[in-house]
């Protein structure tokens, strides 16, 4: 199957995820952030990790796999609580920034694991070269969108003041 069609259900998935969810961009950005740190934390005892374990894929190397599910996890785990979206324009904008996010930490994972050839090639040498300036510009947003999220859907109860 081509690599290109593996990242393109893999951001679907996630995207879909999202939209059912109505999960805020903000949180889950940052979740993916959070995801890509802890890989690079332990990114030298990750191939230790995944020889203990003994589990080996086809397609993908078990590295890359288990890489992947560090940077992913901690937003798919926040994908079943967490501030929501009421709009749909809101569930539409924010689970497309959240699934080009997640491809786009993604990359360093599977820089190794891929062979592209001709256009492919291009628009993946295309975003791993724009990568910082991607994920800034989307880490920024995120921090925005949280900054627009309400706290509380009560809303509705006034406060009395006592003279």
């Amino acid at each position: 199957m081509e690599v290109a069609i593996i990242i393109g259900v893999a951001a679907f998935m996630l995207f879909a995820l999202a939209y059912v969810t109505k999960r805020r961009f903000g949180v889950l950005g940052l979740a993916l952030a959070a995801g890509y740190v802890l890989s690079r934390l332990w990114e030298q005892d990750i191939p230790l990790l995944v020889d203990r374990i003994g589990v080996e894929f086809v397609a993908v190397s078990s590295v890359t796999v288990m890489t992947l599910l560090v940077i992913l996890l901690p937003s798919i785990a926040l994908l079943f609580g967490g501030p929501t979206y009421k709009t749909k324009r809101g569930r539409l904008v924010g689970s497309a920034l959240y699934a080009v996010l997640a491809v786009v930490f993604s990359l360093g994972a599977l820089e190794y694991s891929l062979v592209l050839m001709g256009q492919g090639r291009e628009v993946f040498e295309f975003l791993l070269a724009n990568q910082q300036y991607i994920l800034t510009i989307a880490l920024a947003g995120a921090v925005v969108d949280i900054m627009h999220a309400r706290s509380s859907s009560g809303g509705g109860e006034k406060h009395d003041k006592k003279h």
